[in-house]
């Protein structure tokens, strides 16, 4: 065999490999079941970011309690949970409070110092608007600086640790007997995530 010969196999075998890796492309539909939970968006904001570990929602690659990022939930909540991933993916930020309002949910995330707040259809496939809010608060900072959990995975905790099954109001950053906390808010119940570990702190019916 010539050497150009072999030269002209390597070029095909090396175009064959490119090719091969063009595959992939995700399709994934959030309001089809089951519903899993989108990774939060890496920032320099303080939030935690996803480190590629299956099943983990904590840095040291072990699953958050309730199931991380890879536990299902029931689809009533595929909408706010998109609209939380379209929020951040319209902004490069990290969401830290949600609320339904007329028909749509409204995602407060922070990028950077600021605040912006990001109007999103219900089925959380459309982004109707953003506006800047100001500073981010201090509280919210704060709360932001101590999350190894995303607000996304909060309200897949709070609905398989306290079995919550009517919709989701709101979502936003507090303090619970003296630690930050994800306070998700249920029509039926309300349950304080603690953003570090993901334990549930309380649960007020």
């Amino acid at each position: 065999m010539t050497r150009a010969s072999v030269l002209f196999g390597s070029t095909l075998l090396a175009g064959g490999l490119v090719l091969s890796g063009c595959t992939g492309v995700d399709t994934g539909d959030p309001g089809t079941e089951p519903v899993t939970v989108p990774p939060p968006v890496g920032g320099d904001d303080g939030a935690a970011e996803a480190d590629g570990a299956e099943g983990s929602g904590n840095p040291d690659g072990t699953e958050a309690p309730g199931g991380g990022t890879d536990a299902e939930v029931p689809s009533q909540y595929a909408g706010p949970l998109a609209a939380v991933a379209a929020a951040e993916e319209e902004t490069g930020g990290t969401a830290f409070e949600i609320d339904s309002d007329d028909g749509a949910w409204e995602v407060h995330v922070a990028v950077g110092d600021d605040e912006i707040e990001v109007r999103v259809d219900s089925t959380g496939q459309e982004v109707l608007g953003t506006e800047r809010e100001g500073g981010l608060d201090s509280d919210d900072r704060e709360g932001l600086e101590a999350a190894q959990i995303s607000l996304s995975e909060a309200v897949v905790i709070a609905i398989n640790e306290s079995g919550a099954s009517g919709p989701l109001d709101d979502v936003d950053l507090t303090r619970e007997d003296g630690r930050h906390a994800w306070d998700v808010n249920f029509d039926d119940l309300e349950v304080y995530v603690d953003v570090t570990d993901g334990s549930i702190i309380k649960i007020d019916d």
